[in-house]
């Protein structure tokens, strides 16, 4: 397999790992979709709850009472105040309002026309973040494949395989996808540590510049470990070529299966294409 070859084998792979590795889970058991990730959490603390509880009027009269109490204590003792009681679990004899937002119906003290619930002022005061973090993990005849990374914030993947019956070769690759903001692939790095030899070789193909570069570093064992990511480059010696060799050793550490179903193939006839 030429260089060409493998770049085209990574980009399908990259375009649907599920098509070789079956369909991953999230470490429980739970099905993951790498095309979603998951919602980064939200951080707000106290002051932001208990603004959101008086702007969308989401207390009983007493609550309020009870919380300025608190507020009064804390100057004096410090601390931190709380409103009590569920701002979505108000008495009946506290009205309802339909949030001018997201039209759900909750209870408030409010007596303007338009109010906002609960949970859609606390977004107003701290907004939901645009990111996802994904997480998956595949298994498959003997083999592990984690994916880890982000969808709308560094726009960045890393997929890394291991054989969990060759003990020398144990987490040996590792893939890093770097995307536009539009998701579109702008720089792939496949590094591989030869463990017995103590070295990683790594072949960075950066498709805005049309261009491939290639280069090692000494004292790696584990694909795991920083010093073989793409943002310690320094650490790496930069190579003019990369010996037939070690693009074979590349190439053989990859499973078999793995190569076979995202071979880069002619349409016309789905024989494997030469790039």
């Amino acid at each position: 397999m030429n260089i060409h070859t493998l770049r085209g084998t990574l980009l399908n792979f990259i375009g649907n790992p599920n098509e070789s590795w079956g369909e991953p889970n999230d470490g429980n058991g739970n099905p993951v979709d790498l095309k979603m990730g998951e919602q980064v959490s939200r951080t707000s603390d106290q002051a932001d709850i208990n603004t959101a509880r008086m702007n969308s009027g989401t207390h009983t009269p007493e609550q309020k009472d009870d919380f300025w109490k608190q507020v009064c204590q804390t100057e004096h003792r410090g601390g931190t105040a709380y409103f009590p009681g569920d701002p979505d679990d108000l008495p009946a004899d506290i009205p309802e309002k339909t949030c001018s937002q997201c039209g759900k119906t909750f209870r408030s003290v409010k007596t303007e026309e338009k109010v906002k619930c609960f949970n859609c002022s606390l977004d107003e005061l701290c907004p939901v973040l645009p990111s996802r973090h994904i997480r998956a993990y595949w298994r498959r005849d003997g083999w592990w494949l984690e994916g880890f990374g982000d969808i709308g914030f560094r726009n960045e993947m890393v997929l890394q395989w291991s054989n969990q019956t060759s003990g020398g070769n144990v987490c040996h690759q590792r893939l890093e996808v770097y995307r536009t903001a539009e998701g579109k692939v702008r720089k792939l790095v496949l590094s591989t540590v030869a463990s017995q030899a103590k070295c990683c070789y790594r072949v960075a193909f950066d498709f805005e510049k049309d261009a491939i570069k290639f280069a090692r570093t000494d004292n790696a064992i584990s694909i795991k470990s920083d010093d073989v990511t793409d943002h310690n480059y320094a650490k790496f010696v930069e190579l003019k070529e990369l010996d037939d060799l070690v693009l074979d050793l590349m190439v053989a550490m990859i499973p078999s299966w793995m190569l076979y179903a995202h071979h880069p193939r002619n349409p016309a006839n789905g024989c494997f294409a030469v790039l």
